[in-house]
């Protein structure tokens, strides 16, 4: 007979899967496209074939810019 703790073990297991499942499938969909110019609406300086951003900063910035449009509901 199984106790209460391998019940919990289960629960969790299931939950951990279908959490990495989903952070894999929201992997598999890129929004942007490589275009050869940085995404970042600051900068136009060419990047390397195909990436999106010319450095880290501007990853970041981007990054930080869609996060507030996504809490406020803009996407301009």
């Amino acid at each position: 007979m199984a106790d209460i703790c391998d019940d919990s073990d289960a629960i969790n297991e299931a939950f951990i899967e279908r959490g990495v499942k989903a952070a894999q499938a929201s992997l598999s969909v890129r929004r942007l496209a490589p275009t050869g110019i940085c995404h970042n609406s600051r900068c136009e300086a060419d990047v390397e074939e195909g990436k999106l951003f010319c450095d880290n900063q501007c990853a970041e910035e981007h990054r930080r810019t869609e996060k507030l449009r996504a809490i406020s509901g803009t996407r301009h």
